[in-house]
C-alpha cells in the first residue's frame, strides 16, 4: 500500500506542476497592444484607445456586447474616417455592426460596394413574389437552415427573402 500511495502523491505533484505551467503560459500568451496598434504608424490623439475607454488593460475582462458596441459608437463620433452601420440583429436581437474606416473622399462610395439586392438585378417582382414558396421549402430541404442557432420557419425565411428585394 505505501507504494501505491507514494506513486499517487508523485502523479499528483506531476498534475500540479503541469498545470501551474500551463496557467502561467496562458498568462503569458495575451498580446500587448503593440500588436493591435504599432507604435510606427500615426494616431489620431482624440480617438480614445481600448484601454483609455474602458478604463483596464486589453483582455483584463471580459467585453459585454453593449461595451464593445459603445467603443465602436464613440469612435464613429469623434473620427471622420469611421461610420457605423447595423446590418443585421443576432438571435439576442443585438445589434451586428460594421465599423468601416476609410478617407473622406471614400465615403461616397461605400454604397456602390454593397451587395446589390436581387432588384437591381432585373428580377420581376410578381414572378419572384411567385417563386418565393418553391425557393423557401428549397432552403428549408438544403439543410443550410440547421446551421443557425435558431432555425427559421418557412414564413421567416419568406422575410429573408423580401429583405433581399
Amino acid at each position: 500500500m505505501k507504494f501505491e500511495f507514494a506513486t499517487f502523491n508523485s502523479m499528483k505533484k506531476i498534475f500540479t506542476t503541469l498545470c501551474a505551467t500551463f496557467v502561467m503560459l496562458l498568462a503569458f500568451a495575451q498580446e500587448g497592444m503593440e500588436y493591435f496598434l504599432p507604435a510606427d504608424v500615426s494616431y489620431d490623439k482624440s480617438i480614445p484607445t481600448p484601454e483609455e475607454f474602458f478604463k483596464q488593460q486589453l483582455g483584463e475582462w471580459h467585453l459585454t456586447h453593449n461595451q464593445v458596441l459603445s467603443y465602436m459608437n464613440e469612435i464613429a463620433r469623434i473620427s471622420d474616417r469611421a461610420i457605423i452601420y447595423e446590418y443585421a440583429r443576432s438571435y439576442e436581437n443585438k445589434p451586428l455592426v460594421h465599423l468601416v474606416f476609410t478617407s473622406e473622399d471614400n465615403h461616397a462610395y461605400l454604397e456602390d460596394l454593397k451587395i446589390p439586392s436581387i432588384s437591381k438585378f432585373g428580377v420581376d417582382l410578381g414572378e419572384f413574389e411567385e417563386k418565393l414558396d418553391s425557393m423557401a421549402e428549397d432552403a428549408l430541404r438544403s439543410g443550410a437552415p440547421n446551421l443557425n442557432p435558431r432555425v427559421p420557419n418557412k414564413e421567416e425565411i419568406f422575410e429573408l427573402y423580401r429583405q433581399a428585394w
